[in-house]
């Protein structure tokens, strides 16, 4: 268990140094209180003074990582029953280490909480200034082409805010390896009608599929823009229209001279933001905006869509990561960002 006690080593410590005492927090078993209402084998090891932080729920097993008083760490695993404890590392069937997500989720909520404890102690807040950066925009599709449309239907997924792993010698990405062709993808993403918010020439690339009416990809957007502004990420966006409503949207942003900005600036990526109406049926504007959306939607469908935000990258290992509103966008994005 020396990787496990390195892991969550400077999560202890953050959070030890965020709160008033670090002796009353070293002393007191947090779950100690509750021990009537335990079950048996855990309150066992609370009984004998292990310290117990709950992990998560994976597979039925309840995780727990536990600290003894001679400060020796293990992670223990409640079975169903509540009956059995196993120590030990739990993988899942694919060999993915599914302890070292969970210790690595822990580690972040630490650093949370070590960052609103300090927050809130601040004296002074900076006021901080976003300025947009010039978006680059690109239609990589002629409009001479011809298209067949295929309707899609996608519905929103939730996504999760914006952390970082720190163990380089496995990533919480990894459970994010792309099923998908990775040649066949960059071959396909290459022919949508897509706009580009960042300098992909210098930072990393994040593939973006999105509806400008659903509310978890303006969530997403609200959590990228900071890595944008501080050059550290280049999304490249590519608009459908799956949700009710979405269609007159879609083409209206499409439409536009500069795609990129409106986006940036909010129209069809944050709530409450009004998007101007689409072009005039019939005109050129409206057939070539209509053709690119056409596009767009086939290639959602190609790549077999059922939700979005839809993200995918090609990570610095050089395998092809994606997900559908992944549960944490941290950990999704870390072979790209790290």
């Amino acid at each position: 268990m020396q990787k496990i006690t390195a892991l969550v080593r400077s999560g202890v410590i953050a959070l030890s140094l965020a709160c008033a005492s670090t002796a009353a927090i070293a002393q007191e078993n947090p779950l100690s209180a509750r021990s009537e209402v335990l079950p048996t084998a855990l309150a066992n090891l609370t009984d004998k003074g292990v310290r117990l932080t709950f992990l998560d729920e994976r597979g039925g097993v309840r995780g727990y990582l536990g600290e003894s008083r001679d400060g020796k760490m293990q992670v223990f695993y409640l079975m169903p029953d509540n009956d059995y404890v196993i120590v030990g590392t739990l993988l899942r069937a694919d060999g993915l280490n599914i302890t070292g997500l969970q210790i690595a989720d822990m580690q972040d909520r630490f650093a949370q909480f070590r960052n609103e404890v300090e927050a809130k102690n601040a004296d002074i807040s900076t006021p901080q200034t976003d300025t947009p950066p010039s978006p680059r925009v690109a239609n990589a599709t002629p409009y001479d082409q011809k298209v067949s449309a295929v309707p899609v239907v996608v519905e929103p997924s939730p996504v999760a805010a914006v952390g970082s792993a720190e163990d380089k010698d496995w990533s919480k990405s990894d459970a994010y390896v792309s099923r998908l062709a990775k040649e066949t993808f960059l071959t396909d993403v290459a022919k949508t009608a897509f706009f580009t918010v960042g300098d992909a020439e210098k930072q990393p690339l994040l593939y973006m599929v999105a509806d400008p009416n659903c509310p978890f990809c303006h969530r997403a957007w609200a959590k990228l823009q900071p890595l944008i502004s501080d050059n550290k990420l280049a999304v490249q966006v590519i608009l459908i229209a799956g949700l009710k409503g979405s269609a007159p949207k879609t083409r209206s942003i499409l439409a536009g001279k500069e795609p990129g900005r409106a986006w940036w600036l909010g129209q069809g990526s944050k709530d409450g933001v009004e998007v101007p109406a689409e072009p005039a049926a019939g005109t050129e504007d409206y057939k070539r905006a209509d053709y690119y959306l056409k596009l767009n939607n086939d290639f959602a469908t190609k790549v077999g869509l059922s939700g979005t935000p839809f993200f995918a990258y090609v990570g610095s290992d050089g395998k092809l990561y994606s997900a559908e509103g992944p549960d944490d966008l941290a950990g999704f994005l870390d072979r790209l960002m790290n």
